[in-house]
């Protein structure tokens, strides 16, 4: 099997990788000692088509998939590994309203989180369960036209700064079949966050506590009652989890040939081992919706 990048993923690749020795590296010792959020910086990666690289293309998206996803995230990382890391968290609950939101939840909000007028975070992790979604204790009753959320979710990246939050609650009874997933809008009441993490590195994307109490939110928001388990884990949405895997193990390709670890020649770098070029193997993600459409993302990249 022939593992090799095709031209059009190459030349994604390449804009990746000019993209992130431009704007990413130059800066990441500074963001991260500042502890800078670059947001103006992840617009501009919103215009090279990298804040809806799995999106549809209806509302802007790049249609892309895994193999595409995969060589840019690494490349990014070898820029600014926190920076990329967001914007794969901001890419994946795009990705997540867009799939499995209703017509008009997604025309309300994909094309400004595909353009990165708003910011997105994904909200699975409690204090109390950490990442099992199918014991998460997050609850959604509802009571007529909204639900009522309260719990709290640990760990989230953007909190506090983000305009939209993908959040995992449980709408029914204990196990997976109750979990549902909801979007919540920064600004509703009984929404808020803890105090930003002290955190060892990856100081340039925030990190904290979302909190809610007594949070009303439409059921219009509902992106799947009974269906948020099978939105991060079943066969429609097993993407959601595949894609967190997916940037850690590309992410830290990249960010061995980082700027972090050239800041220290003693850190060993095994990315060094890599055969150059290969691709993630398409048997193992899948091009998944929009796969075959990296000709036309490789030219809508080169002319962004």
């Amino acid at each position: 099997m022939d593992f090799a990048l095709t031209d059009d993923q190459r030349a994604i690749q390449d804009a990746a990788r000019a993209f992130a020795q431009a704007e990413l590296a130059p800066h990441s010792a500074r963001w991260d000692e500042d502890k800078h959020f670059p947001v103006e910086v992840m617009k501009q990666a919103a215009e090279m088509g990298f804040c809806g690289i799995y999106t549809a293309e209806e509302h802007g998206g790049m249609a892309l998939g895994r193999v595409e996803a995969a060589v840019i995230f690494e490349e990014l990382s070898r820029g600014d590994v926190a920076t990329a890391a967001f914007l794969s968290i901001h890419n994946m609950a795009t990705w997540m309203i867009d799939r499995f939101g209703a017509d008009d939840l997604r025309a309300r909000f994909v094309p400004d989180l595909v353009g990165m007028e708003k910011i997105a975070s994904y909200c699975l992790t409690e204090p109390g369960s950490g990442s099992d979604a199918a014991a998460l204790r997050t609850t959604a009753v509802r009571d007529g036209d909204c639900y009522v959320l309260n719990g709290s979710k640990a760990f989230i990246s953007g909190a506090g700064t983000s305009d939209v939050y993908v959040v995992m609650v449980r709408t029914g009874g204990e196990g997976p079949k109750g979990v549902s997933a909801i979007v919540v809008e920064a600004g509703t009441p009984g929404l808020s966050f803890g105090a930003q993490e002290r955190k060892m590195g990856w100081n340039a994307q925030p990190t904290a506590i979302v909190q809610f109490d007594d949070c009303r939110v439409p059921v219009a928001n509902l992106l799947g009652e009974g269906g948020g388990f099978q939105i991060r884990h079943g066969r429609a949405g097993r993407r959601t989890a595949e894609h967190r895997r997916l940037f850690a193990g590309r992410g830290a390709t990249g960010a061995g040939d980082g700027p972090g670890l050239r800041r220290h020649p003693q850190a060993v770098r095994p990315s060094d081992r890599r055969v150059p070029g290969a691709a993630v193997p398409p048997g193992r993600y899948g091009d998944g919706p929009g796969g075959g459409a990296a000709d036309g993302a490789a030219r809508r990249v080169g002319h962004r």
